[in-house]
C-alpha cells in the first residue's frame, strides 16, 4: 500500500492527528504502523506543528520556545509527574541569554547565588593549584548554580497545561519521505506532526530512530549531590575542584543554604542503585581529603544523590544528515551528549530550543503564504532543520572535544603523572577554555 493511498478526513475537513494502532479501518486488524499522507494538498489544521519527545530540560524548553513563537506544540513525557535527574546544575551566561529569550530567567536568577570564579586544590595537601576570576576575563560572564527541579517547573509552569502530556511514553518514530512523521506511544497510539524533536535524553528513542550511534563512555563514573547547611556555610562563592589521583571533587554554594557538589573517579561503567551505598563510596573515594569536603557528602541527604556514567558523542560534519530526517530531529542529549567538564550540557541544550523555535517559526510563516503538496511542504521543513543542524554541529563538536580533554587532564591517574599535571594546570587551564563557550547568545541568531 503506497503512502499517498491512505487518505483520513474529519467532518470540519481537517486531519486526523492521532489514531489507535489497533486498527479495523481499511480492514487492518493487526497492528501496524501507518504512515499518513492525507492528500496531496493537505488541510492540516488538526495536525500539530511540532511534538517534542521528552518532558525535561531540553524538551520543556523546546516547547516553551515553540509556544512562544505561536506553534502549535505537544510535549510528551512519558512519567506520570515531573521527573528529575540530578541535583542542580551550573547555568552560563549562554544559559541565562536562552532563559530570558523563555521569560523565566528573572524569577531564577534572584533565587541562586552569582558566583565569581573559579579555583581548583590539589586533594593532596589543600593546596591552591589555580585561581580564577571572571573579571580578569570578561565583564559579562554569569554564572550560578540551580536546582534542577525549580528550573524544570519554572519551565513546565509557564507552559499551557494541555502542552505537556505525561503518560505519553513513545517507543518508536514512524517517518517516510514526504510524509508527516508519527509517533507511536506505549499504549498503541499515534500522534502525528509537521515535525519531531527527540529530547529524551542519552537513551533516545529518537536518536535511535535516526540511527545516532550509543554515546561513547568517557572512563569515568560521576556522583552528585546537595549538601544541607540550615545554619549557613563559609565556603567562597566561587566553583572549586580538588583534584586527586584519578578521582576530583567540585562544589559550589547554590543559595544560603545549600552546597552543590560533584564528585567524579575513574571506573568501568556500572550501576548501583542504593542511594545509601552511593553515599558510602562517595566517604570512601575522598577518605583522607580535607574534612570540609568530608563534611559536605556527609552532609547530604541521600535522596539527593544520584549516581551515572559520563559519556559523550562528537558531532562529527560526515553525519549531520542522520541527524535530520523526514521531519525529525533531536536536541539536547539526544542530540550532543557531552562530559560535564564545561558545565554546558543544560545550557546548550536550551540554546537548541530557542535556535529550532525561531528557524521553524519563520519556515513555517514562510509556508503559510504558498499552497504547497505536503511532499513540497516536507521538502521546505527538512532543509530548516538541516539549516538547524548546522548550526548546532559548528556549535558543538568544539565544546565536546574540549570538555573531553579537559577530563583527560583532570583524570590523569599515578602519583607521578597527577603531579605533574598540578604543576603544570595553571598552563594547560587557561580562563578562556571555561569563558569563551559561555559567551555565546542564541537571541541574536536565525
Amino acid at each position: 500500500m503506497s503512502c499517498s493511498s491512505l487518505v483520513f478526513r474529519l467532518r470540519d475537513g481537517g486531519s486526523l492527528s492521532s489514531v489507535q494502532t489497533h486498527v479495523s479501518v481499511l480492514g487492518l486488524r493487526h497492528r501496524t504502523a501507518l504512515v499518513f499522507c492525507t492528500s496531496a494538498f493537505q488541510e492540516s489544521a488538526g495536525i500539530d506543528d511540532v511534538l517534542v519527545v521528552g518532558g525535561g530540560i531540553a524538551g520543556a524548553s523546546t516547547g516553551l520556545a515553540m509556544h512562544k513563537l505561536g506553534l502549535k506544540v505537544r510535549v510528551l513525557e512519558q512519567s506520570p509527574s515531573l521527573r528529575i535527574s540530578g541535583a542542580a546544575l551550573g547555568v552560563w551566561t549562554n544559559g541565562w541569554r536562552a532563559l530570558e529569550f523563555l521569560e523565566v530567567a528573572d524569577n531564577l536568577r534572584e533565587k541562586f547565588t552569582p558566583l565569581s570564579g573559579f579555583e581548583f586544590y590539589s586533594a593532596k595537601d589543600d593546596k591552591c593549584l589555580l585561581n580564577i576570576d571572571f573579571k580578569t576575563v570578561n565583564n559579562h560572564v554569569e554564572l550560578r548554580g540551580v536546582d534542577r527541579r525549580m528550573l524544570l517547573e519554572s519551565l513546565t509552569n509557564a507552559l499551557p497545561a494541555d502542552i505537556l502530556l505525561y503518560d505519553s511514553h513513545v517507543v518508536k518514530v514512524h517517518r517516510k519521505r514526504g510524509c508527516y512523521p508519527q509517533a507511536e506511544l506505549k499504549d498503541g497510539s499515534l500522534l502525528q506532526a509537521k515535525v519531531i524533536v527527540g529530547c529524551d535524553g542519552i537513551g533516545s528513542v529518537v536518536a535511535k530512530n535516526l540511527g545516532l550511534k550509543e554515546a561513547h563512555y568517557a572512563g569515568y563514573m560521576g556522583i552528585r549531590g546537595v549538601a544541607m547547611f540550615p545554619e549557613g556555610y563559609t565556603l567562597k562563592s566561587v566553583l572549586s575542584q580538588s583534584i586527586g589521583n584519578g578521582v576530583r571533587m567540585g562544589r559550589f554554594p547554590l543559595d544560603s543554604s545549600r552546597v552543590y557538589w560533584f564528585l567524579v573517579f575513574n571506573h568501568p561503567p556500572d550501576k548501583v542503585r542504593d542511594p545509601s551505598l552511593v553515599k558510602e563510596e562517595a566517604l570512601r573515594l575522598i577518605q583522607g581529603w580535607p574534612e570540609q569536603l568530608v563534611e559536605i557528602v556527609k552532609r547530604s541527604p541521600v535522596e539527593s544523590l544520584s549516581r551515572a556514567a559520563i559519556s559523550d558523542r562528537w558531532m562529527w560534519p560526515w553525519s549531520l544528515w542522520k541527524l535530520h530526517q523526514c521531519g525529525v530531529t533531536v536536541a539536547g542529549d539526544a542530540m550532543h551528549p557531552v562530559t560535564p567538564n564545561l558545565a554546558q550540557g543544560g545550557c546548550t541544550a536550551m540554546e537548541d530550543a530557542v535556535l529550532l523555535a525561531r528557524i521553524l517559526s519563520n519556515a513555517f510563516n514562510k509556508l503559510k503564504e504558498r499552497r504547497l503538496s505536503v511532499n513540497e511542504e516536507m521538502e521546505q521543513i527538512d532543509h530548516a532543520l538541516g539549516g538547524y543542524v548546522a548550526q548546532r554541529q559548528k556549535r558543538m563538536l568544539g565544546i565536546a572535544v574540549k570538555a573531553n580533554l579537559i577530563g583527560k587532564v583532570f583524570q590523569t591517574e599515578g602519583d607521578f603523572f597527577a603531579s605533574v599535571r598540578n604543576a603544570l594546570l595553571p598552563r594547560v587551564i587557561r580562563a578562556d577554555a571555561f569563558v569563551t563557550s559561555t559567551l555565546y547568545d542564541v537571541r541574536g541568531l536565525v
